[in-house]
């Protein structure tokens, strides 16, 4: 006799949950801004778009996940956030959630304004610190670094996901909060054969490609640098040689999102067409927005 019982929640659930969830955020932000035009001028209304993107995200996620509520892709995909799978189930406790949400969405926004001013402070070499020019340009290029590096570790975290179908917000591997379904009918394991776990695995393949094609990129630029004797000795600095940090090498035909961030212009359209934000900040970014450079040098 078919009864009502529970599994965990597997990948194809929590996307569907998330891209409703986006799809909701976005028309909140989308009311937010429409208000804030008619208040701000229209200089504070541009310059404020991420702190109003912001504030559309924790009024729905505080309205929901904090409160206590699902949200609306939680409740569409039937899906409870709990703090563990396995008997007794225990719901996720308050601060957990909010723990989860400040970092989901407030972690983002931190660490994008901090490297909008520590790239600002360097270019304007006006750190509080007795730094030498030499100082300035090694610090340059950590922060690409760290760029590349946080870039990387999002797609590992996505390609993990794909394969195990937990997890899918790094906030919520932090905080160890899970996704479970009440079904009706005969039990069976949602994830034990999904489809994403080939997605997960060509992720895999494509960012082992990539660090092997990074890695080749780097060395011959290192020969390269070796046979100049004089006029350019630093080759990240040239424009044909920003780095892309979605197939990690120099980037082709160099394109801006509205957040002020830049790509292969392939790289970056084909981003876009699957989920409608930058990669390394988040904001959103339709294609309609990106911004083909041209003359650009850094």
């Amino acid at each position: 006799m078919a009864r009502l019982h529970v599994v965990s929640a597997g990948a194809p659930e929590l996307v569907r949950s998330n891209q409703k969830d986006l799809y909701y955020v976005s028309h909140t932000s989308h009311l937010l801004s429409e208000i804030s035009k008619k208040i701000l001028s229209p200089s504070n209304w541009i310059l404020y778009q991420s702190e109003l993107q912001l504030a559309a995200e924790l009024i729905y996620f505080g309205f929901t996940t904090i409160y206590g509520n699902q949200t609306l892709g939680e409740e569409y995909c039937s899906s409870v956030l709990v703090e563990q799978i396995k008997r007794p189930i225990k719901a996720a406790g308050l601060m957990r959630r909010l723990i989860t949400i400040l970092v989901q969405v407030g972690g983002a926004y931190v660490l994008r304004k901090l490297g909008v001013w520590l790239n600002a402070r360097i270019a304007a070499r006006d750190l509080p610190l007795n730094l030498t020019e030499t100082n300035y340009k090694a610090l340059e290029k950590v922060t690409k670094l760290c760029e590349t590096v946080f870039t990387f570790l999002s797609q590992v975290h996505l390609a993990v996901f794909y394969i195990h179908g937990v997890f899918y917000h790094i906030a919520k591997r932090i905080t160890g909060l899970h996704y479970i379904m009440i079904k009706y009918g005969v039990p069976q394991d949602v994830t034990s054969s999904s489809p994403y776990k080939y997605l997960g695995w060509i992720l895999s393949v494509q960012l082992m490609m990539r660090i092997v094609d990074q890695l080749q990129h780097l060395k011959k630029n290192k020969v390269s640098s070796r046979a100049m004797t004089g006029s350019r000795t630093d080759t990240a600095d040239s424009p044909s040689n920003l780095q892309c940090t979605l197939c990690l090498s120099a980037c082709k035909v160099q394109t801006a999102t509205p957040c002020g961030h830049v790509f292969c212009w392939d790289c970056i359209v084909d981003w876009s067409r699957e989920k409608e934000e930058c990669p390394l900040c988040r904001s959103t970014v339709y294609p309609r927005q990106l911004v083909c450079l041209q003359n650009f040098s850094t």
